[in-house]
């Protein structure tokens, strides 16, 4: 196969059109020359830095658009499409610096472009935005925007082998918070991305100030009674959770609209499809909703602490109840179900053993907390590997090297199977260890420059030490 990329003094070419690459500073765009760019060759592909004469919000990559896209799960077609990456930093936390929150979120931050049996990987370890199908200068193009942090590196990833390699991904670690009211799903993507373990949630005293300053604001203005649920709801009541935004629900819905025009004064705001209303706030997304469940009236599950008002566990079960129920009868997103069954998990892991039987499929009650630890301190130092693995679905697996050692996580996406790798190296012999602390010796096929790794009925997410 011919290098796709044409290195010159005046461009950085992609199949004979120019790459575009720049910065955003105060959202002024700037578009850098190729000797503001380093372009460094590595085995798999590319690695390019970006050398920006200021510090910049924003920096971005314009590519070519050649052959099949693929985005997380996504096929796309000719059409423009926007998408959400958190990865890197805490999500929400930094998306008004991206002027975009009302978009599809993914998990990965990489575009895979399928062109004559080769893929092509362009990612970035940052929280983005990524935008397909656009036109620039007559051509259709592919643009990637990330909130700038070091290094400003964009990278490109090369598998010439006609079966696609889709579990590349990029080497930045992020933090996960892991205690008793770590639910499954968040585990899942602590073990598989090799994330690094943290046993305090983070301070929430910038959110909760600023809650503080929009309820009194309302009520002030316009009279207008509010309780604080989500995230921060959970945290007032003691429930050691992660605080990226403020729920603040509304009595009603002619107060929730009320509300939205007395912030769009000193907030960014706009109105969500669903109808509910999304400001930023110094930094801090907001989402302004109504009780429509009727939780509010009567007061029963109000709380005043703090100089805020905001529902009790009690309440906040029955209403993550009823959503789950009217969830269940819909078709909803693997996001919006995942958060939900968040909520609900560390809301029941909360409470005593008999305060409350509650049994909510798919909400499974155990603490891993101690053994997932672990597991993630053994990968602290491995380094993320480019190599060809395989793995039969559901799971999805990626691999990690430290010295002679090799971690292959596993998480599992179905039901219980079990699991067949083909890797290109050759271990003498491997164990299988999961987030319960269980142990299995694996069975290993060797061949001539590849093995075939056998595991007998997994489920729970885990390390396969080679």
């Amino acid at each position: 196969m011919i290098d796709p990329i044409n290195i010159t003094a005046d461009a950085i070419l992609w199949n004979k059109l120019p790459i575009h690459f720049f910065y955003k500073k105060r959202s002024k765009i700037t578009y850098l020359s190729a000797i503001e760019v380093k372009a460094s060759k590595m085995n798999c592909g590319y690695v390019f830095t970006i050398n920006p004469p200021e510090q910049p919000d924003i920096i971005g990559i314009m590519m070519p658009r050649i052959g099949e896209i693929i985005i997380d799960d996504f096929y796309l077609d000719h059409q423009t499409l926007q998408f959400y990456c958190p990865y890197g930093g805490d999500v929400l936390q930094k998306t008004h610096s991206l002027g975009r929150f009302d978009v599809p979120r993914i998990d990965t931050p990489i575009v895979h472009l399928i062109h004559e049996n080769a893929a092509y990987a362009w990612s970035c370890p940052s929280e983005c935005i990524i935008t397909c199908g656009f036109q620039y200068q007559y051509e259709s193009y592919i643009n990637i925007e990330a909130v700038a942090t070091l290094p400003y590196e964009f990278t490109l990833d090369i598998s010439t082998n006609y079966l696609i390699n889709l579990q590349r991904y990029p080497t930045s670690k992020k933090q996960f918070l892991i205690n008793k009211y770590t639910p499954i799903s968040t585990i899942k993507k602590a073990i598989l991305n090799g994330g690094i373990p943290r046993s305090m949630p983070s301070n929430p005293d910038q959110i909760i100030e600023s809650a503080r300053i929009l309820q009194q604001l309302i009520k002030s203005k316009d009279n207008i009674q509010s309780a604080i649920i989500g995230s921060l709801a959970r945290r007032l009541n003691g429930i050691n959770v992660d605080v990226n935004d403020i729920d603040l629900m509304c009595y009603s819905k002619q107060d929730a609209i009320n509300t939205i025009d007395t912030l769009s004064n000193i907030a960014n705001c706009r109105w969500a499809e669903d109808g509910r209303g999304l400001l930023n706030y110094n930094g801090i997304n907001v989402d302004i909703c109504y009780d429509n469940f009727n939780v509010l009236p009567g007061s029963n599950f109000a709380r005043n602490r703090h100089g805020l008002s905001f529902i009790d566990v009690e309440g906040l079960i029955l209403m993550y109840a009823i959503n789950w129920i009217v969830l269940s009868q819909n078709q909803p997103t693997k996001i919006h179900q995942d958060h939900l069954g968040e909520s609900i998990y560390s809301l029941l892991n909360s409470l005593p053993d008999s305060e409350y039987s509650i049994q909510i499929d798919n909400v499974e009650i155990h603490d891993y907390s101690d053994c997932c630890r672990k597991l993630l301190n053994l990968l602290q130092d491995a380094q993320l590997q480019y190599r060809d693995l395989r793995i039969n679905r559901p799971f999805m697996a990626r691999l990690f090297q430290e010295k002679d050692t090799h971690y292959i996580t596993i998480i599992n996406n179905g039901s219980v199977n079990d699991v067949r790798i083909i890797i290109d190296f050759l271990p003498k012999k491997a164990t299988w260890q999961d987030i319960t602390g269980n142990t299995q010796k694996a069975k290993i096929d060797l061949q001539e420059d590849f093995c075939i790794i056998y595991l007998d009925q997994i489920y729970l997410p885990g390390v396969l030490i080679c």
